[in-house]
């Protein structure tokens, strides 16, 4: 295969695949902002890790679609 039909193969899915491995790097330094935060806010270390845990969901809600969406692309679409 050429160069350009291995871009064109590629790139369909890696539109949703790299922020999705981007997203999951954000998620990987939440324990970092907790500890940040927890010197920086007046909230409570309960409300604090009760926002922390909802963002992680709410991260990993987008994860799982955009890994989703890549890979019905790359069924569909790479093939081809």
């Amino acid at each position: 295969l050429s160069i350009s039909s291995i871009f064109v193969k590629l790139i369909p899915h890696g539109i949703f695949e790299i922020p999705a491995i981007l997203i999951s790097g954000i998620i990987g330094l939440k324990g970092v902002s907790i500890i940040i935060e927890f010197f920086r806010t007046s909230l409570s270390t309960k409300q604090l890790i009760k926002q922390t845990l909802f963002e992680i969901a709410l991260l990993t809600s987008i994860i799982l679609i955009f890994l989703t969406l890549a890979a019905i692309i790359e069924w569909y679409i790479t093939p081809l």
